[in-house]
Order: C-alpha cells, then structure tokens, then sequence
C-alpha cells in the first residue's frame, strides 16, 4: 500500500464574483451535465487514476426550489486498521493509482461537515474533494468548471443584437438605429426616413431570443405594449419569464414528467405577443415542452409530442392545456 496521508484538496477562486444570470433549473442541470462529462472523459489523459471512471455515481435531487447534484468515484482505495485504533476507525490508503473524487453542486448553504472553499457558479454553489491525486487531475478539473461557468455568463455583444433583429426584419432595421443594454436585455429601437415605420425588439442579452417584437410602435395597440412592457411593475420581466418556467416544471414534476426528457421549444407573454387583448393578460404565459432523447452532447432528436401548459402568475397556477399526438 502506498500513500497513506490523506490530501484533500478543495478548488479556490481568487476574488471572483459571478453575476446572477437569467438561467433557469435547467440550464443549470444541463452545464452540470456537461461538466461531468467532461471529467468523465479526462480518462484518455489520466488512465490509470479514471480507469473506471464511467462507474461513477451520480445523485441528484433537482426541483424548482432545490438543487443538489453529487458526483463520486473511487479506485484503489482501502482503510488500514493498525493497533491501537478502534476497529470501525483506521487509516486511509490509496494504491498507487488510487484515488478519490467528490464533486458537489448545490443551491444555498453548505451543509456538510468539512470546511471547503465555496465555487460560486451562477446561482449555484460547487465544492471538489479530491484525494491522492498525484497528476494534475485537479488542475484539470479546475478548467473545465471554469470554462462552463464562463458559458452561462456570457452575454450575446451590441454587434449580435442588431444582426438578429436585422435578420428577423428581413434585412433591414431602419435608417436610424439605437441598441442599449437594459436590465439584462438588449432594447433596440429603429426608425427610417422612409416609411418604413419605427420598430422596437428587445431581446435576451444572454440567449439571443427575441423576447419582444413590435414592427410599428406608431400603432396605438403597439406602443400600449412597449409601455406595458416598459412599465411592467417588476421592470424586468425576464423575473416572470423565470417564475413561468419554474411553476411549468412544478407541474410536470407533479405529473410525473422527468424534466430531462423535454426541451422548452417556446414561452410567449399573451398580452405582449399573443392574440389575447387586454392588461388582464400580462400575467399568463403560454409554454411549449418538446420531447426529446439525446444522442450525444447537444445533439436532439425529436420522437414526438409536444405538452402545451398555460402559467398564470396572478394566481400562482399551472396547467396542461393539451398534448400533440
């Protein structure tokens, strides 16, 4: 047996803030996911330590109001009873390939008995425990947690916006255009001397999606939207865009759905983009869930079905109001 001292090293971040990002049970499963994967496939760099890496177990207990995944793997790991020592106590050992990885990513507090270093990462929290490693592995690890946390901040440039409105309005904006950064959204506002009419869009700083699109703001239907979208009593309606999709998968959790089996292929607000008229309607969302099966990384198939659920934020409910054949 060999290295019986016990390491334990935990990841550190050097006066590093992470900004809350508009991400949602989801995204955050999703970057996890991928983050495990990756670890999973340093195997090709580290054989004799991750020789039996895809034995590794994964717990999870995601909701919309918790989130805890853990990822462990152990090889060659063995407890030494020497005399003297109590027979459920003893010394750990590590063979020479040996090894020990705990990774943890939760919501709130850390509850645990260790004292750790907390990774902030989003609206998450991530801690690593790692023992004999004698290989870089940790280093490693490090890099790949960084690089993903760093996807989820990133933001979609000035630049992007623009193109994106451009090519939702066939190529041409206006003559005039103006784009600022608002509340984590992008606000683009066109005009021509033309008469093409003013345009509005906002649209998500993060994803690229066009959350609002209004082609005349002359239009007196038009412009009470922009203002109810501008007015909205939270200024920020990304905030009821989140709570829409968390009280969906509340449902479909209820339901016995697994979340991982659907992609979220459309949420719309009834009063800023549906046929619905009237302010009643600025609190109830329509939301799309797509089957799918994953073939690879990133890569989705559909089989079939969609569930159409309806959200209404006045009054806190969900419901299903039909499902595709």
């Amino acid at each position: 047996m060999k290295n019986i001292t016990l390491i334990l090293l935990t990841l550190s971040m050097l006066n590093w803030s992470c900004k809350a990002q508009n991400n949602t049970m989801k995204d955050y499963e999703k970057a996890t996911d991928t983050i495990i994967n990756q670890i999973i496939a340093l195997k090709s760099k580290h054989p004799e330590q991750l020789s039996t890496i895809k034995d590794a177990r994964i717990e999870k207990e995601i909701t919309t109001e918790k989130f805890w995944k853990g990822f462990h793997y152990e090889k060659g790991k063995h407890i030494v009873h020497l005399s003297g020592i109590k027979k459920t106590e003893g010394v750990v050992s590590f063979e020479e390939d040996g090894i020990e990885l705990h990774i943890y990513f939760f919501k709130g507090k850390w509850t645990g008995t260790a004292t750790v270093n907390i990774i902030p990462f989003g609206n998450l929290n991530c801690v690593v425990f790692i023992e004999n490693d004698n290989n870089g592995l940790y280093q490693d690890i490090e890099k790949i947690i960084i690089a993903e946390r760093e996807k989820l901040e990133k933001t979609i440039s000035r630049e992007e916006a623009i193109l994106i409105a451009k090519n939702d309005a066939n190529g041409f904006l206006g003559t005039w255009v103006d784009c600022s950064l608002k509340n984590g959204n992008w606000h683009i506002k066109a005009s021509s001397k033309s008469a093409n009419p003013p345009k509005y869009y906002v649209i998500d700083a993060k994803s690229g999606e066009i959350l609002l699109r209004l082609d005349n703001t002359d239009n007196p239907t038009q412009k009470e939207k922009l203002n109810t979208y501008l007015n909205h009593p939270q200024k920020n309606i990304m905030e009821d865009y989140k709570k829409a999709i968390e009280l969906a998968e509340k449902l479909m959790i209820e339901k016995k759905l697994i979340l991982d089996e659907y992609n979220l292929v459309k949420i719309q607000n009834q009063f800023l983009y549906g046929e619905d008229k009237g302010k009643a309607a600025t609190s109830v969302w329509k939301i799309i869930y797509l089957v799918k099966r994953t073939d690879g990384e990133d890569v989705y198939m559909i089989r079939g079905g969609e569930i159409f659920i309806e959200v209404d934020l006045k009054t806190k409910t969900a419901k299903i109001t039909g499902w595709s054949e």
